[in-house]
């Protein structure tokens, strides 16, 4: 009876705990929010997790690369340079119809598993998890969400010129039984400005490598360049990116052309539909902010790179990160968190 007594407390306080937790960044958000639009310098003091870079780490808007990730050759395999390319991201402003048509190499940009043509001749993309299969769910672009527990009889769709861009190991290691990989990798400075993997020393043993001797898979590793280092030591020691500006920014290195599509970032409709209040209030969803407490500040570097790709000569963006030209002034705020 003791022990059950304790385990109740315990759940009740792990709750109550976590409840706090969110409370706390909900705070946190709105601080910045307010600060981004009156005194975006200071914005990064209340960044939850310290993924926003203060005055002494951050570039000068003068100095600021264009592109912000450096190619590692050494941790790469070799590609071909590419005259045109497109990347395919799993926003709903992108009908995956319109694969059937597009042309030239295609990147699919963080797709866990094949597409598939529904009873319907349709594309859709299921998400199902290697991990429980057993629990189906309907996951990416809302326009073609199909319930997976009815999905498996249905044919992938193929086409020679789609790559699927994924790093883990469990989904590469799927995906390129039938499929061309891409893994894109991405390494950050340690205190003495020597790249090295943080998140996963996965990427580097001897059984991942091996994937990537195979003639359909392929390895692009990349050092995050967004902020000067060394960063101090209570920040974490990378940018909150999400998975689409990498993909864009390694890929530049062997494009000379670069068609974006889908590239949304959660926002569901376009930004010229929106006013500026609007925007800046899309800028946070609660529900992709989840554990990761980084959905705010991995915005502003998306509507940032998002609004200054789409103005350099060899980016196109169809999806909304291209569709920032009227909010100049929000832009104009952000460029003032990330830079000097």
């Amino acid at each position: 009876m003791y022990y059950k007594k304790k385990n109740i407390f315990w759940i009740f306080a792990t709750k109550c705990k976590d409840f706090l937790l969110i409370l706390l960044r909900i705070q946190d958000v709105a601080i910045m929010m307010i600060l981004l639009h009156v005194w975006p310098e200071k914005v990064y003091k209340f960044s939850t997790r310290k993924f926003l870079p203060s005055k002494k780490n951050k570039f000068s808007k003068k100095i600021k690369p264009n592109i912000p990730f450096e190619l590692l050759k050494s941790k790469s395999n070799s590609m071909p340079m590419m005259n045109e390319i497109n990347i395919v991201c799993r926003g709903s402003s992108f009908d995956y119809n319109n694969l059937k048509k597009i042309k030239g190499p295609t990147f699919l940009a963080s797709f866990f598993v094949p597409l598939k043509i529904d009873d319907y001749g349709n594309v859709i993309y299921t998400y199902e998890t290697l991990r429980s299969k057993k629990h189906g769910q309907a996951y990416g672009n809302a326009k073609h969400n199909y319930d997976i527990s009815n999905s498996h009889h249905l044919k992938e769709f193929k086409k020679t010129n789609l790559t699927y861009v994924m790093p883990r190991k469990e989904y590469v290691e799927a995906l390129q039984k039938k499929n061309k990989v891409l893994s894109i990798i991405v390494y950050f400075k340690n205190k003495n400005g020597i790249f090295n993997v943080c998140c996963d020393k996965t990427y580097e043993t001897p059984k991942y490598l091996k994937f990537f001797k195979k003639k359909n898979s392929t390895r692009i590793s990349v050092g995050d360049n967004n902020y000067l280092f060394p960063l101090p030591e209570n920040y974490m020691n990378f940018a909150p990116t999400g998975s689409v500006l990498p993909t864009v920014c390694a890929l530049s290195f062997f494009a000379k052309k670069i068609n974006i599509y889908g590239w949304d970032f959660y926002l569901p409709f376009s930004p010229k539909k929106m006013n500026y209040l609007q925007l800046l209030m899309k800028m946070y969803n609660y529900d992709t902010d989840g554990r990761s407490k980084n959905h705010f500040e991995c915005a502003l570097l998306n509507f940032y790179y998002g609004y200054h790709l789409s103005r350099l000569p060899n980016f196109k963006i169809h999806g909304y990160m291209g569709e920032l030209k009227k909010h100049k002034k929000l832009i104009s705020r952000i460029e003032k968190v990330l830079f000097n």
